[in-house]
């Protein structure tokens, strides 16, 4: 009886303790997730954003980008990724990911770039991933339509002859 008693005691006091603890952490913080929009009855929420955010970050070197254009960026690679998953187009990126990511990940140790966000690695692959399917599927339509375009090979190769040299500027 006593031994129950005393497991009793020991039980209430660590919960009271726990409840204590929960109820005057000043550490607690949560980060609503909104959806922002739809494709497909799938919605994408602030949480892809921000890991949108923290890919362009990694890969990237434009710190200027504008929370609009990083959103239509969203909505760009969504729209690919969608119609990717729904012709089921199955192609693997395997290679090209791992060989994107160590350049980026080799030019930011070069350059002493210290991200801002600590990002995770299945994040940053597919993020590459469906920037890789949305360059595809852009090059098959491009491939498909060129015949369309009724340019001479002299057309063609003026475009190549000029040797353009230009500085960006902050």
């Amino acid at each position: 009886m006593i031994n129950l008693r005393i497991i009793d005691n020991i039980i209430f006091v660590f919960f009271t303790i726990i409840l204590i603890l929960i109820f005057n952490s000043k550490n607690s913080f949560s980060l609503e997730n909104k959806i922002l929009f739809k494709i497909n009855g799938n919605a994408y929420t602030s949480l892809d954003y921000r890991k949108r955010i923290q890919y362009l970050d990694f890969i990237g070197t434009d710190d200027n980008l504008s929370d609009e254009r990083i959103l239509k960026d969203l909505i760009s690679v969504s729209l690919f990724y969608e119609h990717y998953k729904k012709m089921g187009i199955k192609s693997k990126f395997d290679k090209e990911i791992n060989e994107i990511y160590k350049t980026a990940n080799n030019n930011n140790i070069k350059n002493n770039k210290k991200n801002k966000y600590q990002t995770n690695i299945e994040d940053i692959y597919f993020n590459i991933k469906i920037d890789l399917i949305r360059k595809n599927i852009l090059e098959e339509l491009l491939r498909e339509k060129i015949e369309n375009f009724q340019i001479s090979n002299e057309e063609i190769n003026l475009l190549y002859k000029y040797n353009i040299q230009y500085i960006n500027f902050e």
